[in-house]
């Protein structure tokens, strides 16, 4: 939004109120308030330990990520093991 036209915007206070003419660098322009609503944003103290569990939770994804990159990188697959499964299934218990 462009300076002047914010201004004369935040300037309305009443509803129904209407701006006088207002010139930007699109054009003039004439306000009207229809109404106001609540701020959508929430006082940092309410919202503050929803902010700390989201960032644990993110931590915590994170490192198990980390983990099994980890030992996906380290794993080593065993070809005669495997082979030996297959030709020679283990005992029953």
């Amino acid at each position: 939004m462009v300076k002047p036209f914010e201004e004369a915007a935040f300037a309305l206070t009443k509803t129904d109120e209407y701006s006088g003419v207002v010139e930007t660098e699109f054009g003039y322009h004439v306000i009207k308030l229809y109404g106001k609503l609540k701020s959508a944003l929430k006082p940092f103290d309410e919202v503050k330990d929803q902010i700390a569990k989201a960032i644990v939770a993110g931590l915590a994804r994170q490192r198990r990520a980390e983990t099994s990159d980890a030992v996906m990188r380290s794993a080593r697959v065993n070809d005669e093991a495997i082979r030996q499964l297959v030709t020679k299934p283990l005992p029953k218990p």
